[in-house]
């Protein structure tokens, strides 16, 4: 588990991070679809590319699903 602590300017711990349910909250919002951007945003990143460097492996489901919706978006041979 990866504890991040938060100092103020005195050095004095004011907080602390875990950041492994970070990790998961962002995994399960793009999995639901939630927009990269957004997920960047709700993660603290300062560019969208930051989170889809760390999590594209939770977009290789979302493919699948892109496909499933553009097979059933296609006119079916012979239904015209």
């Amino acid at each position: 588990m990866n504890i991040q602590e938060r100092r103020n300017k005195d050095g004095k711990i004011t907080s602390y991070r875990i950041r492994v349910f970070d990790y998961t909250s962002v995994s399960l919002q793009l999995q639901a679809g939630i927009s990269i951007a957004d997920a960047a945003k709700r993660a603290g990143h300062a560019r969208p590319d930051v989170t889809l460097r760390i999590y594209s492996h939770a977009l290789k489901k979302n493919d699948l699903h892109c496909c499933e919706a553009v097979t059933k978006a296609m006119p079916k041979r012979g239904s015209d």
